[in-house]
C-alpha cells in the first residue's frame, strides 16, 4: 500500500478557479477568491486549512428596540468595491428611516474569520454576507438570527426561491438567512477544435466515454511536447470532487448528515474514473498539465482561452469571460454523464443573515428583504452593463457589449432579468443563460457538506489531487477523508444548538 500524503500533491487552488464564478455578479460581489468583472483568472495561494469555530454567539434580544429618532444605523460586513457601494448608496437614498454603513467581510471562502471571531467576543455586526457551504456549520453555532417569524409576517416564502438555494439557509426547520446569488457548473467546448479533428462542432460528448474519445482526439502534441490538452476534468475550470460523485450518484453524507460516507461505492467509481482519465488521457499526466496551468495563470489567462484546452467544466459566470472572446467559437452544454449516471451539476453561492447579537434585527431585515428584491438586482444589472460596456470599449472589442445575468436565487428577480435583460442578450447566448437558470432545476448544493463543510472542502481536494497524481489509490484517498472529517463532524454536533 502506498502512503498517503496530501503534502506531495500538485496543487489547484479552490481561490484561483471561483475567479471563473458570477456569484458576486461579475466577480465583485464575491469575496475574496473571484474574477474582476468579465476578466481572466489569475493565481491565488492554496487553500489555507480550515478555520478554528467560533463559540456560540450571546442571546438575541427578545424584541427589537423602538427607533430613535433620525434613521437607524447599521453596518454591513460585505465587500467594499464600487459594485456593492452603488447597491448601498441605492439602498440609502431609496428611503429615510435606515442607513447602512459598508465594511470590508474579509476572507469568506475558507473560514469567515472576521465573521466568527466578531460574533465570539460580542461584536458582529447587524448584517454579512455569508458563504453558503459553510452557512449550515455556522448556523448550527447560533451565530446568525432566526429570520422565520419575519419572513411569515412579510410573507416571503420559501416557494419564492429555488429548492436547494432556500433548503441551504435552513436549520432544524428555521430560516436563518436570505439566499441571494448562486452558480451552476456547465460543460464548454471549442467548436474550432472540434472541426479541426472531424468531430461534429454542434455535437458535443454526452457521455464519460465519449469524453474520453473526444480528447484523445483532441490532444494535440507536437515533438513530444503537448501543445493541446482535449479536456482537463480537474484542476482547472471549476468542477471539484463534487461534480463527478453526483454526476454519479454519489451519496457522501447520511441523510441525518452525522456521518461522512466517502466510501460509498459510486463516490469509489467516480473518482477511480479521475486517476484513469488522468493516466490514459492527460499526457504528463497531473503534474505537467498543473505546470501549464500554472504558467497561464501569470498571464491571466487559462487553457480553455489559450486555446491549450478544448472542453472545459467551469460555472455560467464564464459566459461574461467568453462574451469578451469574440473569436472563441464556442458551445455550453450540461457536463457528460456518468456510464450509471444522471445530468447532473453543482451551485455554491452566498446568502445576508442578520447577525445573532444584532439589537436592530427588524431593521436588518428590512434591508436584506429589499437586497433580494428585483428592485435591488436591477440596480445591480444596470450597474454591470454599464461596466461591461466601458471594459468592451477600453480593450476595442468590436460589437455590441451586454452582460449575462448572474444567477438570482429569488424567482421574482430572475423574472425580472428574463423580461429585462435577457432580451438584450444575442440570441445564442440567450438560449446559454437559460440553460444556465434550467439547471437550478436539477443541481446539488454545496451546503450539504454539513457541519464540517470546511473540513470536508479541503480533505475532498486534497484526496482528488493524491489520485490524479498517482500518490494513493481511490480507495485510500477516500478513507483519509473519513479519517480526517468524521471527527470534527463528530464534533460540530456535539457544539451545535
Amino acid at each position: 500500500m502506498r502512503t498517503y500524503s496530501p503534502r506531495t500533491t500538485t496543487a489547484f487552488t479552490r481561490r484561483h478557479i471561483l475567479r471563473t464564478s458570477v456569484l458576486g455578479l461579475s466577480g465583485l460581489l464575491l469575496a475574496a477568491g473571484c474574477q474582476q468583472a468579465a476578466a481572466p483568472p489569475t493565481s491565488t495561494p492554496a487553500p489555507a486549512a480550515p478555520a478554528k469555530e467560533a463559540a456560540p454567539a450571546k442571546e438575541a434580544p427578545a424584541a427589537v428596540k423602538p427607533a430613535a429618532k433620525g434613521p437607524v444605523a447599521l453596518n454591513l460586513w460585505w465587500n467594499t468595491q464600487p459594485q456593492q457601494k452603488a447597491i448601498v448608496e441605492a439602498y440609502n437614498n431609496s428611503q429615510k428611516d435606515i442607513q447602512i454603513t459598508l465594511a470590508d467581510i474579509g476572507e469568506l471562502v475558507f473560514g469567515d474569520d472576521k465573521y466568527t471571531t466578531a460574533v465570539a467576543a460580542g461584536k458582529g455586526p447587524d448584517i454579512a454576507y455569508q458563504n453558503r457551504h459553510t452557512f449550515l456549520q455556522f448556523a448550527s453555532q447560533g451565530l446568525y438570527h432566526d429570520i422565520t417569524s419575519l419572513m411569515t409576517r412579510d410573507k416571503i416564502s420559501a416557494e419564492q426561491f429555488y429548492p436547494i438555494q432556500i433548503k441551504e439557509v435552513q436549520w432544524k426547520g428555521k430560516f436563518y438567512g436570505l439566499p441571494w446569488a448562486t452558480d451552476t457548473r456547465l460543460f464548454y467546448w471549442n467548436k474550432a477544435h472540434f472541426k479541426e479533428v472531424g468531430l461534429d462542432p454542434e455535437k458535443p460528448p454526452k457521455t464519460w466515454t465519449e469524453l474520453e474519445e473526444y480528447t484523445a482526439k483532441l490532444n494535440k502534441a507536437k515533438d513530444g511536447k503537448i501543445e493541446r490538452y482535449g479536456h482537463l476534468p480537474y484542476g482547472t475550470g471549476n468542477t471539484w470532487f463534487w461534480m463527478f460523485i453526483w454526476i454519479n450518484k454519489g451519496q457522501h453524507i447520511s441523510e441525518d448528515g452525522k456521518t461522512v460516507t466517502p466510501e460509498d461505492p459510486k463516490i469509489v467509481e467516480a473518482v477511480e474514473w479521475l486517476g484513469r482519465f488522468y493516466e490514459k488521457y492527460v499526457p504528463g499526466g497531473a503534474e505537467t498539465a498543473g505546470g501549464m496551468i500554472q504558467g497561464l495563470r501569470a498571464q491571466a489567462s487559462d487553457p480553455f482561452l489559450a486555446g491549450q484546452m478544448s472542453m472545459v467544466g467551469t460555472t455560467d459566470g464564464y459566459l461574461n469571460t467568453l462574451a469578451r472572446k469574440p473569436a472563441i467559437d464556442y458551445g455550453v452544454a450540461p457536463y457528460p454523464v456518468s456510464p450509471n449516471g444522471e445530468k447532473s451539476t453543482w451551485s455554491c453561492g452566498f446568502s445576508f443573515v442578520v447577525g445573532a447579537q444584532s439589537k436592530q434585527a427588524d431593521e436588518a431585515w428590512s434591508a436584506i428583504k429589499w437586497a433580494i428584491s428585483p428592485d435591488a438586482w436591477r440596480i445591480v444589472g444596470n450597474w454591470n452593463t454599464a461596466e461591461t460596456k466601458k471594459v468592451w470599449d477600453k480593450e476595442q472589442i468590436s460589437g455590441n457589449s451586454y452582460w449575462n445575468p448572474s444567477l438570482s436565487t429569488f424567482r421574482p428577480a430572475v423574472d425580472m432579468f428574463k423580461a429585462e435583460f435577457e432580451p438584450k442578450l444575442p440570441p445564442k447566448v440567450q438560449k446559454e443563460y437559460e440553460l444556465a437558470i434550467d439547471a437550478l432545476n436539477w443541481t446539488h448544493g454545496c451546503a450539504t457538506m454539513g457541519l464540517a463543510a470546511l473540513q470536508y472542502w479541503v480533505e475532498a481536494d486534497r484526496a482528488c489531487q493524491a489520485v490524479i497524481n498517482k500518490k494513493a489509490t481511490a480507495k485510500e484517498a477516500l478513507a483519509e477523508i473519513k479519517k480526517k472529517v468524521q471527527p470534527a463532524l463528530d464534533e460540530a454536533w456535539k457544539k451545535a444548538i
